[in-house]
């Protein structure tokens, strides 16, 4: 067998592998949808049992929130308010997601880790510019973060 047709073979395994995990995680998540949507019935059931009026269909959903294993519960939007009020400027998602990883005493050279920490300091600061806590300052992706003037004393 030649290098070529040997390399090939493995690169083949590979991909056979990767989509037989892949068909396997989608398996156990239609699995997992069935009987989700059991128990749903079921709920749906038992409201119209104890409320004939209502329709189930009609409750708002709600979405699961995926909770960051590095911070606490609104330690993260604690932590980028006071960040920003002691800062004499505005700030940018790099850096206060190296002062965030610097204060939890976490790895900054870590790439992965700062790409993950990265887009939940931009989730939090696009959540915070929402409510009207803060606002930002161009127009690119990385922006400038910064407090209303009258937060900031």
């Amino acid at each position: 067998m030649s290098k070529r047709r040997a390399a090939t073979h493995f690169v083949i395994a590979g991909l056979r592998r990767e989509r037989a995990y892949l068909a396997g995680e989608i398996d156990q998540a239609e699995r997992r949808l069935v009987e989700m949507r059991a128990k749903l019935r079921n709920l749906d059931a038992t409201l119209v049992v104890f409320a004939p009026d209502d329709d189930p269909a009609g409750i708002r959903t709600i979405m699961a929130i995926e909770r960051g294993k590095y911070f606490g519960y609104r330690e993260q939007t604690r932590f980028i308010l006071a960040t920003l009020r002691q800062s004499p400027t505005p700030l940018t998602i790099r850096q206060l997601t190296e002062l965030a990883m610097e204060t939890k005493g976490l790895d900054v050279a870590d790439v992965t880790l700062r790409v993950q920490l990265t887009e939940h300091v931009r989730l939090t600061l696009k959540r915070l510019e929402r409510r009207g806590y803060l606002y930002k300052i161009g127009h690119s992706p990385a922006g400038w973060w910064m407090l209303p003037l009258l937060a900031q004393r």
